[in-house]
């Protein structure tokens, strides 16, 4: 296996990444590493890489827009829709390698990266293939277990979009209230989202209060 630097753009920013090709014939199946709100791959998400490419994935670890080797200003500026966007782009990037079977295609997160993957493989278009979610929520988990594996050694399999949708609605009480708590946590990403907008407008607007 090798791992390369690479890029790709959103939104008309170029955004930094590393990619590992796998050794042997492909196209092969791929997984796209996206790491906590304001974390960067340098922080651990090589050691993932390598092991996905030893079991013969290929691999994309991305650095959102304003973090890290990617572009954006101002740095270190945390956006929900622009994380999500910078999602999407790589995904797409991703597929369109020739190495890449596009229709294999898992979508990995740790921190607040697996709520993001979580909502960009609930949110991809319905086609023949069927995007793969999995998150890595805890620091030790993350520190010490290898990919799929839980704090204990239990095999996790990531859930298919369909699968995890059916299991939420069970415990939501059904289709119906599932789709009004979805509508309600993404109203409230852009409500936390816009908040942060107009606080920062209001410190540039008067920069000797608090």
């Amino acid at each position: 296996m090798k791992r390369t630097d690479t890029y790709f753009i959103s939104s008309g920013a170029r955004c930094a990444a590393w990619f590992w090709e796998p050794e042997g014939a492909g196209p092969c199946p791929a997984v796209l590493l996206c790491h906590g709100f304001g974390a960067i791959k340098e922080a651990r998400l090589d050691a993932y890489g390598d092991r996905f490419a030893q079991a013969g994935f290929a691999v994309l670890a991305i650095d959102y827009r304003h973090f890290g080797g990617s572009e954006g200003e101002p740095r270190h500026f945390g956006s929900v829709r622009r994380q999500l966007e910078d999602i999407a782009a790589a995904l797409a990037h991703l597929r369109a390698q020739p190495q890449v079977d596009p229709n294999r295609v898992a979508l990995w997160g740790t921190s607040f990266g697996g709520g993001h993957v979580l909502v960009t493989a609930a949110h991809a278009p319905q086609q023949k293939r069927r995007d793969q979610a999995a998150k890595i929520t805890h620091r030790e988990q993350a520190r010490h277990d290898p990919p799929g594996r839980g704090a204990r050694g239990q095999r996790q399999q990531p859930a298919s979009v369909d699968e995890a949708r059916s299991a939420r609605q069970a415990q939501a009480g059904g289709p119906r209230q599932q789709r009004a708590d979805e509508q309600g946590g993404l109203e409230a990403l852009a409500e936390i989202d816009q908040h942060g907008r107009d606080e920062r407008q209001q410190r540039r607007r008067f920069p000797g209060k608090a």
